[in-house]
């Protein structure tokens, strides 16, 4: 097939390599012309899990062709997936100017029989209320990501389903098509259920991550191990184990974004949405726990000095979006710590940030680990502990040898962790 894919962010770039990799010819387009130089010479401007490889191996196909944007690139094409970003307001609700500028932008090039596709992530009814912008003969359809950053390639390759929205069987067929090759269940529906289930799942997963955290603290209230806890509780085949494991808190662009987004949708609907909204603000209050548990270790904090391992919201991404060691490291400095960073990947959005860690714990009074990156699992905590000022360890991802902090003479700490 020939296919369109508009906006070379994340969700965007993955989609036209792995169409690419499918089979498929793929026009890739996006407004920024340093970001398309960039992508035409095979490198991502994104830290990802294979991405590059894919990509050049698109380019060298000959079937990966990536160009500034131009609306008239979609009248060749039978599919035109729109994944341009849909950020928030300050009110919550979502902002879809750039979906409704690339719809109004190609309006005029589509031809009939021609079948747009949201990618992008959009509330409720959103498909329902832009089709009547596309001419008699075009369709629309909501066909939501699942991605996750770090192994967004792989799930695109091979995703746990494939949801499509629309109740046209023409347009269902030629989506299937497109995905021909992937061994996963599709899923179809009509457009506003699948942005629902778009919006559903990243909320319910949310609620784990919080859930989790909650068991955590919990844990440390009565001197239990949130290990063991979780292990009784995810062994029911009910529950299950995934997205249980304590932490800072959740992050990235996505989670707190989409509930913000579907609480101010269903306000709108009067739909009782306390549920959620008590997600975000357990998730807040944890980060806070976290910020007080490491001022209580510092006799003055303007006098301190804290070292914080990791700034991406979590590894295999240099993504800091609602990053909660980012977050964390923000408020230390606002109430007069020295804090200073190191990160594997991520070489800015901190001044100082060290290139190693050991080099980042120097004259340290505490150190946060914030990011579960597996280089932190191996660093020499002797060295750690000399290089130091203090002897504070606060693992935020309980990653590191509880055994090698205590032998190296740290004073470990964990999330819920005994």
């Amino acid at each position: 097939m020939h296919i369109s894919v508009i906006g070379a962010g994340h969700v965007g770039l993955v989609q036209a390599i792995g169409l690419v990799e499918l089979g498929h010819h793929v026009t890739l387009t996006d407004t920024e012309q340093d970001k398309v130089e960039i992508l035409q010479l095979g490198r991502s401007p994104m830290f990802e899990s294979d991405i590059e490889k894919y990509l050049r191996s698109g380019l060298d196909s000959g079937r990966l062709n990536i160009q500034v944007a131009d609306p008239t690139l979609v009248a060749s094409t039978e599919l035109v997936f729109v994944c341009v970003a849909t950020p928030q307001r300050e009110d919550g609700s979502t902002n879809l100017d750039a979906v409704i500028g690339v719809l109004s932008g190609i309006k005029p090039h589509l031809v009939e029989g021609t079948v747009v596709v949201l990618k992008s992530t959009v509330p409720p009814l959103t498909s329902d209320k832009l089709a009547p912008m596309l001419p008699a003969g075009v369709h629309l359809a909501a066909n939501p990501e699942f991605l996750a950053e770090g192994s967004a390639v792989a799930d695109f390759l091979r995703p746990s389903r494939i949801v499509i929205g629309h109740d046209s069987p023409e347009v269902l067929a030629r989506l299937r098509r497109a995905y021909d090759g992937i061994d996963a269940p599709i899923l179809e529906m009509d457009a506003v259920s699948a942005e629902l289930a778009k919006y559903g799942a990243n909320a319910y997963l949310a609620s784990r991550v919080t859930f989790t955290n909650a068991m955590a603290d919990l844990s440390d209230a009565f001197e239990a191990n949130v290990e063991d806890v979780l292990r009784g509780i995810g062994s029911d085949p009910r529950i299950g184990n995934s997205f249980m494991r304590p932490g800072p808190g959740f992050g990235g662009s996505c989670f707190e974004k989409d509930i913000r987004s579907l609480v101010s949708v269903a306000d709108e609907y009067d739909c009782d949405t306390d549920i959620l909204s008590s997600v975000l603000s357990s998730n807040e209050n944890h980060m806070g726990l976290i910020v007080d548990r490491i001022l209580a270790w510092l006799p003055d904090p303007r006098a301190s000095r804290v070292a914080v391992w990791g700034l991406a919201y979590k590894a295999g991404t240099d993504d800091v979006r609602c990053s909660p060691s980012l977050a964390i490291a923000t408020e230390l400095a606002e109430k007069g710590v020295s804090v200073v960073c190191h990160d594997p990947v991520v070489r800015d959005h901190w001044d100082p940030i060290f290139a190693d860690p050991i080099e980042a714990v120097r004259n340290a009074d505490a150190l946060f680990v914030g990011t579960e990156w597996p280089e932190y699992k191996t660093v020499d905590l002797a060295a750690v502990k000399a290089a130091m000022r203090g002897t504070h360890v606060l693992d935020g991802r309980n990653i590191l040898d509880v055994d090698r902090a205590k032998a190296a003479g740290l004073r470990y700490s964990g999330i819920g962790r005994r």
